[in-house]
This record gives C-alpha cells, structure tokens and sequence, in this order.
C-alpha cells in the first residue's frame, strides 16, 4: 500500500497477481476485484490517490499532509475489513 500511486500500483500488482493465482484455479476477475478495490480506496500519502492530491493544498481544500495522513491510516484497516468482505463473497459465489 505505500508503494507509490494508484494507477501505477494497479498497472503493476494486478497482473502480477493474476499471473500468480491462475496456476492455483482461483479465477482471475475475483483477485483482479479485490487487487482493484484495496489499491483503489488506500492512501496514506496525498499522492497516493488523485482526488486527495487535488485539494491537499489549503489554498484548493484546506486540508494538510498530516491531515491526510491521520485519516489514512485507520482507513488502512477498513480496506484489510472490504477485502475479507469480498473474499467472502467471492467464496460464496464460487470464483475463489
């Protein structure tokens, strides 16, 4: 999750997962779901997701680094929290 910004985490980690987990019978759209939505909703950094770096200026939103930063951190445990949720159902509806 620190590794850098969205679009290029997704462009990394997602075929690399999907690469990975293929071999295992583990359908690809459910880790390339959960891949998205983890990378997709993190940041602890303003410049790890595009509309935080928007108003991280006080003089766009009003809002600091340190800000930023103390909102995600905990949001780091409601992704870990959505990710269980979708491996569940994933589960469920039998793609995992």
């Amino acid at each position: 999750m620190l590794m850098g910004s969205v679009i290029a985490v997704m462009g990394v980690c997602i075929p690399a997962l999907v690469a990975f987990t293929s071999k295992m019978g583990i359908s690809p759209l459910a880790v390339a779901m959960m891949v998205f939505s983890a990378i997709n909703i993190h940041y602890i950094l303003p410049f790890h997701n595009l509309a935080i770096l928007v108003g991280c200026e006080p003089d766009t939103g009003g809002y600091t680094q340190k800000e930023c930063i103390r909102l995600g951190v905990p949001l780091t445990v409601v992704i870990f929290i959505v990710v269980l949720v979708e491996a569940a159902w994933f589960q469920i509806t039998g793609l995992i």
